[in-house]
């Protein structure tokens, strides 16, 4: 079997999984690596590795595909760049895996969709839930109607990042907008927790490859870092036939609880299996596994859908690979991701971002203390105002 040529651009931050992955996961097997385009090189842990392979590193697309061709590009660089970058690889003869979000600006998608469309190549979006068997196992169920319609999707991620997380980079990082003006929204919703946010509107998409996009969005944004865009969300998003969906996520609280989700439908419910300290009670089910994706119908079956992190956060490379072998796989491309591009772009631009002055740091996290639990709560009894009134409530206690 012929491996598939493949340029990886963006090594380091997140673009060391793509390498771990070519060089010590499935897709060993499947890609050979053509080239790196990293214009930071001391960014990437594995770069001497790299250059004792012999491959090939270049400071930009321009370089690389000025002599060269890869049947696939794996992009991991920041959501500014991923339209343009999107775009070159495709008119250069690449298919393109790029990581989440889709991109920045919601005028992008159509430019994107277009080029797809002229070159013949396929674009898919990083988001690994999605070609998780577990999740597209459960959607499958969703679609073929054994659940019924949905009633009430929720999920809840509480993961503090210090102030070094939030410094990474100083144009891009927890920004709205980059130094020339355009688009970033690099957030807790569209980066970090990304996954979670899509997820909701991915399990409702009418085909194994699409997304639903919701008919009304409501958010209620925080801030507690020193950080221009917002580390802290509530958003609600209402869909076609009365369903609606919870997202609520930080990286400001003292307490941490890993994803949990609960998905409730007319005939039955979805669940991610969370036993840790601190999570909510409704994800704690002893007798299955922490992470796992089970199914539980109102007639008493339980399906065990599996655990969906399992596989790495790369198995996607080898799966676009071996889609490009042939091998016929369900992804999540330009339309499926689109969604959530449009709804952070609706957020970004329809609702304020709340200062949260009552704060406490300890060793470098910045912490709203009391905001856990008040999210907690929320994720089992969701409702508006919560998010607001602790935050004027904190406020109010602040200026005494």
């Amino acid at each position: 079997m012929k491996k598939i040529d493949i340029v990886i651009v963006g090594a380091g931050g997140f673009g060391k999984f793509y390498v771990d992955e070519c060089f010590d996961g499935e897709s060993r097997e499947l890609v050979n690596v053509v080239g790196v385009v990293e214009p930071y090189p001391e960014s990437c842990p594995r770069m001497q590795e790299i250059i004792e392979r012999k491959i090939p590193v270049y400071s930009n697309l321009e370089e690389f595909y000025r002599d060269n061709e890869a049947r696939l590009a794996a992009i991991a660089t920041p959501i500014g760049f991923h339209t343009e970058q999107i775009i070159y690889c495709m008119q250069h003869g690449s298919d393109v895996l790029c990581e989440k979000p889709l991109c920045a600006d919601e005028a992008d998608i159509q430019k994107i969709a277009e080029t797809e469309k002229k070159t013949g190549k396929t674009l898919t979006v990083g988001y690994q839930w999605s070609t998780s068997k577990a999740i597209l196992d459960a959607k499958k169920d969703i679609i073929s109607g054994i659940y019924g319609k949905p009633k009430l999707l929720k999920t809840l991620t509480l993961w503090p990042r210090d102030e070094k997380y939030f410094s990474r980079s100083t144009g891009w990082a927890g920004k709205i907008y980059d130094k020339d003006g355009r688009p970033v929204y690099d957030s807790i919703a569209n980066n970090a927790c990304a996954h979670y946010l899509h997820n909701l509107f991915f399990m409702l998409g009418k085909s194994m490859n699409t997304s639903l996009m919701p008919d009304s969005v409501y958010a209620e944004l925080a801030r507690v870092n020193n950080i221009e865009n917002f580390d802290t969300a509530v958003i609600k998003c209402g869909f076609p036939a009365g369903a609606d969906a919870w997202f609520i996520t930080s990286h400001a609280t003292a307490e941490t609880v890993d994803p949990v989700l609960l998905y409730e439908f007319e005939k039955g419910k979805i669940l991610l299996v969370n036993n840790s300290i601190g999570a909510p009670e409704e994800n704690h089910m002893d007798s299955y596994i922490n992470g796992e994706i089970i199914g539980i119908l109102n007639d008493g079956r339980v399906i065990r859908y599996g655990i969906p992190d399992n596989g790495g956060n790369c198995r996607k490379l080898a799966l676009c690979a071996k889609r490009i072998m042939g091998e016929k796989s369900y992804f999540c491309g330009t339309e499926g991701a689109s969604v959530q591009t449009r709804v952070i772009n609706y957020i970004q631009k329809n609702f304020d971002i709340m200062q949260v002055h009552r704060v406490k740091k300890t060793d470098g996290f910045k912490v709203a203390e009391g905001m856990g639990a008040v999210l907690c709560k929320l994720y089992s009894e969701p409702k508006k105002g919560e998010l607001i009134n602790f935050i004027e409530k904190e406020d109010k206690n602040e200026r005494k």
